[in-house]
């Protein structure tokens, strides 16, 4: 375009200037002259400061005009290059349809660099477009400019002067979000089986077995690990920080629950004495496991702390939950024969678990709350150990089975809560905890 321009002195002794400049500072460092020094003063001087200086004051009728006319030559030139291939150009009926496209080619580049389980609903997003207005009056079209610049609420066009009629400028923000919605800290469904369960997060995994090894550490299970995710290395236990995920709060305090209920109906936990100082002992010790753990938990005989110290100790919960697996997997001649059926059925075993409730000074909610769970979570055991020995019964036989055994267990309950002569108050507190226990998991 600028082709046949002639140099002005002024260019000229620019130029030279440059080359002589250039000639002295390299004869007093004593390094040798290239032409590639000089060709890069040329472009520099000639290329980009006369060239460009002259294109854009003496030519500028010939490309100032704004983005919007620019897509549509381009649409003209990609249509021409088409028909000259022998292919059928799209016309000027399709310049709305691609405008659309290159407008939403630029939001999705816009995109917050964040993977989120479910963009359609986590957070909420908000858009703004800098748009000058001669470019809407190019476009003369209103329904075109809604469609282009206002396809969901949040999206906002801010048409102003100041902004330049030669580029669209796209912000797009996504606000109001969590960290659950972050698809790296996903915890995952646990599911294999199915394409349309979410995957463990990146970042959840690595977690995960960084805690894992933390644990094995400290059952000497293990290699063990020497880091910690956190900046205290007993963030990780449950209970020290709030879950990201409620329904691993919800996961955790279940787990808890029911490996507390296995060690209590057990005897697992053994209430003993150093020095004249209470200690509770959790062991597995003498079971005929491999793996078997034994360790000091705490140092309270009530089972409300008892509860709290079991809970926060992560290994022991595991090594119950092992215990567990390693008991119903033993086979007997019939249910009632089961090792495991005689500590989860005796009334005197199972009434330990409504002493949770005792202190009503101390945490009422919370200690009602901790019963609740742990009775469920006795249900439940009775299900898996019905599920175990009897493996030819459905799913619902196996409720069916456990739903019988805690029926005629209800009496025998109560008269045995009766006879350690807690009072009428005590009694109704142990009945409404006992009763919302029984609705959570048989109401329908």
């Amino acid at each position: 375009m600028a082709a046949g321009l002639k140099l002005d002195d002024a260019v000229n002794r620019r130029l030279v200037e440059a080359v002589y400049g250039k000639f002295r500072e390299d004869k007093r460092a004593r390094r040798p002259s290239s032409f590639k020094d000089i060709r890069e003063l040329f472009w520099e001087n000639v290329v980009v400061k006369f060239g460009q200086s002259a294109v854009d004051e003496d030519y500028r009728s010939l490309f100032d005009f704004s983005v919007t006319e620019a897509m549509r030559r381009e649409f003209a030139v990609e249509d021409e290059t088409a028909q000259r291939r022998g292919d059928r150009p799209e016309g000027e009926d399709s310049h709305p349809r691609r405008m659309r496209e290159i407008v939403d080619r630029a939001s999705r580049q816009s995109e917050p660099f964040l993977t989120l389980n479910n963009p359609d609903a986590d957070g909420t997003p908000i858009k703004f477009w800098t748009i000058h207005p001669t470019v809407k009056s190019d476009i003369n079209n209103d329904t075109l400019y809604q469609d282009m610049f206002i396809v969901r609420p949040g999206d906002n066009p801010i048409e102003k002067p100041e902004f330049s009629p030669y580029e669209l400028i796209c912000v797009n923000l996504r606000v109001n979000l969590e960290l659950r919605h972050l698809a790296k800290l996903n915890i995952g469904s646990g599911e294999t089986d199915s394409i349309h369960e979410r995957a463990e997060g990146r970042l959840a995994d690595a977690y995960n077995g960084m805690v894992t090894k933390m644990i094995a550490a400290r059952r000497g299970a293990g290699p063990g690990s020497e880091f910690t995710p956190h900046v205290d290395k007993t963030w990780h236990l449950p209970g020290v920080l709030p879950e990201i995920f409620m329904e691993l709060d919800a996961k955790i305090s279940g787990d808890s629950a029911a490996a507390f209920v296995i060690a209590m109906l057990h005897g697992l936990l053994r209430r003993d004495f150093e020095y004249s100082e209470p200690q509770v002992r959790f062991t597995t010790r003498g079971r005929g496991m491999r793996g078997a753990m034994e360790e000091v938990i705490g140092q309270s005989h009530d089972p409300w702390q008892m509860y709290k110290d079991f809970s926060r100790n992560t290994p022991v919960v595991h090594a119950a939950k092992e215990f567990w697996d390693f008991t119903i997997s033993r086979n007997a001649d019939s249910l009632t024969e089961h090792s495991s059926y005689r500590h989860l059925t005796d009334p005197a075993n199972i009434i330990e678990l409504f002493k949770l409730v005792g202190n009503r000074a101390d945490e009422p909610e919370n200690r009602d709350d901790a019963a609740i769970a742990c009775l469920q979570a006795w249900m439940g055991l009775l299900q898996s150990l019905a599920a175990a020995q009897k493996p030819t019964l459905t799913p619902r036989g196996h409720r069916m089975e456990m739903q019988k055994l805690v029926d005629d267990l209800g009496p025998s309950l109560l008269e045995a809560l009766r006879a350690e002569e807690y009072g009428p108050e005590m009694e109704r507190i142990f009945d409404r905890v006992y009763s919302t226990a029984y609705d959570n998991v048989f109401a329908q």
